[in-house]
């Protein structure tokens, strides 16, 4: 089965997979702590890479003077370099025990 990763070629390491909760990946940072995350498709990985890209993001609610809820989006100051990341393919083989 063949599947795409993050990987920081200057380090070597990926960026990793989050257990449980889906979002907040743009707060990843490389590592070789925990599994790399797999993407399907290579378009999915390159999409997700954009966005990490960009910086950390955070968002904020708030309740506006009208008692309604809002958001604040605010990308954190980074220094991330897409020339230092590559989108590397993976093949996974199941081994017999």
């Amino acid at each position: 089965m063949t599947y795409f990763a993050i990987k920081h070629t200057p380090s070597g390491m990926f960026l990793p997979i989050r257990a449980g909760r889906q979002r907040g990946y743009t707060n990843d940072e490389p590592t070789n702590a925990k599994p790399p995350r797999l993407f399907t498709a290579s378009r999915n990985a390159k999409l997700a890479l954009a966005q990490w890209l960009q910086g950390p993001l955070t968002v904020s609610y708030y309740e506006d003077h009208n008692g309604e809820w809002d958001e604040s989006w605010d990308r954190g100051k980074h220094d991330r370099k897409a020339e230092d990341m590559q989108i590397v393919e993976l093949e996974l083989h199941e081994v017999a025990r």
